[in-house]
């Protein structure tokens, strides 16, 4: 065919692939099996077009903004762990306070 390029030749191989897996292997079963079909068949066409995965030009910054909010997280994490042993400190003592004064009868 003249004018064929060679992405539109890729296009039309991973369609057609794809297809003819999903049209031997879907004939019957529930849905979760033909999702499951589904994914094994795009992987496949995936693996035969060559496609690979790239890093995105902006992942630097995401890693910096997720470390970042990690940071700010462990920070609210620790808070309230010392917040909550705080609380359990002054409850004991409150407890052990009354147990002393007699306000609490022991059995």
């Amino acid at each position: 065919m003249p004018g064929l390029t060679a992405k539109v030749f890729r296009t039309f191989n991973a369609s057609i692939t794809l297809d003819d897996m999903l049209n031997k292997e879907t004939k019957e079963g529930d849905v979760v099996e033909k999702i499951l079909v589904y994914q094994h068949a795009n992987k496949q066409v995936a693996i035969i077009c060559n496609h690979q995965r790239s890093v995105s030009k902006s992942h630097s910054s995401q890693i910096e903004k997720l470390t970042n909010k990690i940071g700010e997280l462990q920070v609210i994490v620790g808070e309230i762990k010392h917040s909550q042993a705080a609380h359990v400190t002054n409850l004991w003592r409150d407890f052990s306070s009354e147990l002393i004064v007699g306000k609490i009868k022991c059995f």
